[in-house]
């Protein structure tokens, strides 16, 4: 169980990227305790490695956190988890932050449709609306985090896209 002043904060796709700095930052700088939003337990287990190795500061502040936005179930059973280990703590943000694309050369490169639109679109809607009840009622924040490769993606997509 976390000390019941350190802001509890919820980062999606918090292995790598913008995710992965700012689970770092918000550790770091703004001593929150961070749960690392992951597809893959052992890819945040390595990220969390690369954290602490360069800021150490971050031990123990962050922790991995197995949740798939692009899985209802995942997201459901991930806010069980939660609700047991916040007991009567709060949650004082949730970052959806977690994405997927079919562009460019990245690790998501040939992501069907169908997983862009679940990931990118439900999945931070079923993250709000699995999580909003375990944050405070006076300070709670949802941040989602956007990028350009959404717009991009639709002035280039076909009409039957």
């Amino acid at each position: 169980m976390v000390e019941a002043n350190i802001k509890r904060v919820l980062v999606t796709g918090g292995n790598a990227g913008i995710g992965k700095a700012l689970c770092q930052q918000l550790a770091s700088d703004f001593g929150c305790h961070v749960y690392m939003g992951v597809r893959s337990v052992e890819r945040g287990e390595a990220a969390l490695k690369e954290i602490v190795a360069a800021s150490p500061a971050c031990e123990g502040k962050i922790e991995v956190f197995l949740c798939d936005t692009s899985d209802a179930a995942s997201i459901l059973a991930a806010a069980t988890t939660m609700k047991q280990t916040l007991g009567s703590a709060h949650l004082y943000a949730v970052v959806n932050n977690a994405a997927v694309c079919n562009m460019g050369s990245g690790a998501s490169k040939g992501v069907t449709k169908d997983a862009l639109i679940k990931t990118n679109v439900y999945g931070p809607k079923l993250m709000v609306e699995a999580f909003v009840s375990m944050m405070g009622d006076k300070e709670g924040r949802i941040v989602n985090v956007g990028s350009g490769l959404g717009s991009s993606y639709v002035s280039k997509a076909s009409e039957e896209e």
